[in-house]
């Protein structure tokens, strides 16, 4: 029987004294990698899940753009599968309310970073580079639209999220009709 590079004594040893050599630590793309594998699992509470405990690494692992789509789309999509989606709350427009409020923490991220840049005080907190991509907003809006759950929650929703459009960097085209 033919060996091909047997382990050293050195190797084998090498795990009992320090474990952690071979795990590596996670970073944004990992969280980012496992939040996917959540939304294909149409499971929008363990996405905003990830989100939370990167957060709790202050400022280690930051969420970036990326995660912040991630959850509002995956909340999105619990409101838009409908009842199936909402199997853990059974409420008509809850997601997109919790949609709307990851993108509003977006949006005061964003604006935190701007005034930090500005000479603005900086607390020591890391600020990754964070902004909402265009199309968020219009999701939002069209899922609010869509969504069965009618009444004042829907059209805050809505009107909150145009509005936010408005003041961003990405606002409505002027010649455009908004119909609600």
């Amino acid at each position: 029987m033919i060996r091909e590079n047997p382990p050293t004594n050195d190797y084998q040893r090498r795990p009992q004294q320090n474990p952690n050599n071979f795990v590596p630590k996670p970073n944004v793309q990992t969280y980012n990698l496992v939040m996917d594998a959540h939304f294909q699992l149409s499971d929008a509470a363990r996405v905003q899940d990830m989100i939370i405990e990167m957060d709790g690494t202050n400022g280690r692992i930051a969420p970036n753009n990326e995660s912040f789509s991630k959850v509002i789309r995956a909340w999105l999509n619990d409101e838009s599968n409908g009842e199936k989606g909402r199997a853990q709350y059974g409420l008509p427009g809850l997601s997109v309310e919790n949609a709307w409020r990851w993108l509003d923490e977006l949006l005061r991220r964003e604006k935190k970073q701007g005034d930090c840049s500005n000479g603005g005080s900086n607390t020591g907190e890391s600020v990754g580079l964070v902004g909402p991509a265009p199309d968020l907003f219009s999701s939002i809006l069209k899922t609010a639209a869509r969504t069965s759950a009618r009444g004042e929650n829907m059209l805050m929703v809505g009107s909150q999220t145009f509005w936010a459009m408005k003041a961003s960097r990405f606002p409505p085209d002027s010649s455009l009709a908004y119909t609600w």
